[in-house]
């Protein structure tokens, strides 16, 4: 007997059984095409495993599933797929920690995942409180040719929001409407190239404080115009264990019926090395970079250098900071970097088609900031560290909870987010 079995497995390695035919199961809802698009393993072809960890990752990526297998049964490439729930009602929100329980913010959006069956989302909702935001958002990854996308948005945001200026922070309220028309295509499994136009009207209701703004700078009326090149070679894009993501985004805002003009360049890499199998421990690199046109830089673009966005462990209001680190908080140009230690605490389960887990990170982060380019050399940099958790769950996507420290306090500052770079 031992020597059939044997025989058997030595004529297999010798002679592999070629598979010249896909079997999908357990897509009640989605196309089949949709799922097909994502497959390279040529069909016939012997059956590669590497092959299947790709398709299998590639499937997973496109956020529908909550469970994929690939595997050779007989002469089958068979695929087994669970579908996420195609309705989320999602609570939403926003929490500004330096203002109490006044900086709170609460809405709900409904989420309709894999609309008529081709991966196609389709999302609307709003948020009252320290944020009032209503918004519509429509997205097909794949509308046409080879990965030709499509997106469009529209929103109304309304904030209340600060201009910290010789040592004083003076309130403003940042009002906008927009809409946003985007589509974009790829080159290659890595390669992905995105365009977006929009039209908006910013409006600042700057009588809240005392410092005098200029009056041509209350108001904006903009056609914008944005760029955006990614190099993705990531695993798994909501929980990545390996590969690069590399993007860069260039942004230009022209300004209307004589309102100002201003651009902006962001870049942003970030690398992920699995450093062992247990527990799926994995090291983290991101870098941010951040110049925006001196010409015109407008309030509500400078940016918080300590913050969920870059240097975790501050508050993004500089006089809530310790005093030695006052006047480095506010910046609109911008380096940092973040090393992450991440490793799962609760693995990936489907619970009622859901994929939900549970990982949690330890995070250095480094960083200076300079109102001009030339200031990045001589300003000193911040640095913060802490512990956090991601929450995964399928269909919704990966919830973020920090808690970050600096040298000069000992009081945490919490940090929620989405914890999405894509």
């Amino acid at each position: 007997m031992k020597t059939n079995i044997l025989i058997i497995l030595l004529f297999s390695s010798l002679f592999p059984v070629s598979i010249n035919k896909i079997q999908i199961n357990g897509n009640d809802a989605t196309k089949e095409h949709i799922i097909l698009r994502e497959i390279q393993h040529p069909i016939p072809h012997k059956f590669s495993d590497s092959l299947r960890i790709e398709d299998q990752n590639r499937l997973y990526n496109l956020g529908i599933f909550s469970f994929v297998e690939i595997k050779q049964y007989e002469n089958d490439y068979q695929i087994n797929v669970i579908e996420v729930p195609r309705y989320y009602p999602l609570p939403l929100l926003d929490f500004d920690e330096s203002k109490g329980k006044d900086g709170t913010s609460y809405g709900l959006a409904l989420k309709i995942l894999n609309l008529h069956g081709k991966n196609r989302d389709l999302e609307l909702g709003g948020m009252f409180g320290n944020q009032n935001i209503y918004f519509l958002r429509f997205h097909d990854p794949w509308i046409a040719g080879d990965h030709i996308s499509l997106d469009i948005r529209l929103y109304k945001f309304l904030s209340n929001s600060f201009y910290y200026h010789h040592n004083i922070e003076e309130s403003y309220q940042f009002k906008i409407n927009g809409f946003e028309f985007g589509s974009g295509f790829n080159i290659g499994n890595n390669n992905k190239f995105n365009f977006d136009i929009s039209l908006t009207e910013k409006y600042l209701n700057t009588d809240l404080g005392e410092i005098n703004f200029a009056s041509e700078f209350n108001y904006y009326q903009n056609f914008g115009i944005a760029s955006i090149y990614s190099f993705d070679t990531r695993n798994i894009y909501n929980d990545p264990t390996d590969g690069i993501l590399f993007n860069i985004s260039l942004e230009y805002f022209l300004g209307l019926n004589k309102t100002e003009s201003y651009s902006s360049i962001e870049c942003g890499i970030q690398k992920y090395t699995k450093l062992s199998n247990y527990r799926d421990i994995t090291l983290i690199n991101k870098l941010k970079l951040l110049f925006q046109n001196e010409n015109h830089i407008p309030y509500f673009n400078i940016e918080s250098l300590g913050g969920e966005d870059f240097i975790r462990g501050y508050n993004p209001y500089p006089t809530k900071n310790p005093e030695k680190v006052i006047n480095r908080i506010r910046a609109s140009q911008i380096i940092s970097n973040s090393i992450e230690i991440q490793y799962t605490l609760i693995e990936k389960q489907t619970i009622n088609n859901m994929e939900i887990g549970l990982d949690q990170i330890w995070f250095f982060d480094i960083g200076l900031g300079g109102q001009e380019k030339n200031e990045l050399k001589i300003n000193k940099p911040i640095i913060g560290y802490g512990v956090g958790f991601r929450l995964f769950v399928s269909g919704v996507g990966t919830i973020g909870l920090d808690f970050g420290f600096n040298p000069y306090s000992n009081s945490p500052q919490i940090h929620i987010s989405d914890g999405q770079d894509n």
